[in-house]
């Protein structure tokens, strides 16, 4: 947390000297990189090739879902979807606007929207479809091609070409009834996650269980069968731990944030971007815990730095 809080220190000493476009540039470039990174390793699991780049790339341990180097689809995929949003908008021309949809881009957004089918992740769908909207709210302002702005009927379209190559046994890859069927049990097993975080909540509301403490309290709470390491959710999270007076402080920084970035009015192409990582990030945050991770963590403190 010391480490976040003197990055976005330096960031914002980049702001305040009107460098704020050119960092961006700059960090945009490197979750370019880190996604495409991710989603070759992704495709040579679907393939089966992942003993070429072995030990650092292994076959998955959720197979048929896919997680590349991070071996987490999730992380994966969101990953991926911030990549997305860095190809639409990095070096455009005009400045401040959207990248024109130019041969490369189009190439580029196919094989990360294929490696994303690759995750079977339903969390990364999501975050596509919330990228869709945030990019169908900016259009006119940031003259943001249809093209982009319709990336969730891409996502449609490799999820469907994906479907195809699997049950042709071209690809190993989650066929979707599969992933339906994953999604209800892992939902069942998220609310009962939840239900026993509601207990905790009940045992400590005002100030909490205390910092990490979540997992020793829940294996002392009688009826709670099955202790977790984290609430998988960041509000459940912040109120198991720290009680009302940390969710108070939660909400007040994201007040605090939202109306002094006013992001409904921004012009600045590069805080779109940041815009659409931290909500990325943050609609993650809601499902499990993207920001336990130090490069996700980084990542959103750039991002909340920079818009």
């Amino acid at each position: 947390l010391i480490a976040v809080v003197l990055l976005t220190a330096w960031v914002r000493l980049w702001v305040q000297a009107g460098k704020a476009t050119e960092l961006a540039q700059a960090l945009m470039l490197a979750v370019l990189t880190a996604g495409l990174l991710t989603a070759g390793g992704i495709v040579l699991q679907i393939l089966g090739w992942q003993e070429f780049l072995s030990p650092w790339l292994r076959k998955s341990a959720s197979f048929p879902r896919h997680g590349s180097f991070m071996s987490q689809p999730n992380l994966a995929a969101s990953l991926m979807v911030c990549a997305l949003v860095c190809l639409m908008f990095w070096h455009p021309t005009p400045v401040d606007k959207a990248a024109p949809p130019a041969r490369w881009r189009l190439v580029t957004m196919a094989f990360l929207l294929l490696a994303i089918t690759g995750t079977s992740s339903r969390t990364g769908y999501l975050e596509v479809l919330a990228l869709g909207l945030l990019l169908l709210v900016m259009r006119k302002r940031l003259a943001i091609s249809w093209v982009w702005v319709a990336v969730p009927l891409w996502l449609l379209v490799a999820i469907g070409l994906g479907e195809i190559l699997s049950s042709q046994n071209l690809v190993s890859a989650q066929m979707v009834g599969d992933s339906a069927q994953a999604v209800t049990q892992s939902s069942a097993h998220r609310l009962r996650i939840w239900q026993d975080i509601g207990r905790m909540v009940q045992s400590a509301p005002w100030w909490g269980v205390g910092w990490h403490r979540l997992q020793v309290s829940e294996v002392l709470m009688p009826g709670v069968d099955d202790p977790v390491d984290h609430a998988h959710n960041l509000f459940l999270q912040i109120q198991v731990e720290l009680g009302v007076l940390g969710s108070l402080g939660l909400m007040v920084f994201l007040g605090h944030v939202l109306f002094k970035v006013r992001p409904w009015q921004t012009r600045h192409s590069h805080q779109v971007v940041m815009l659409g990582v931290a909500m990325v990030l943050g609609m993650h945050s809601m499902l499990e815990y993207p920001l336990w991770h130090a490069m996700f963590l980084f990542l959103f403190g750039f991002a909340m730095a920079l818009l």
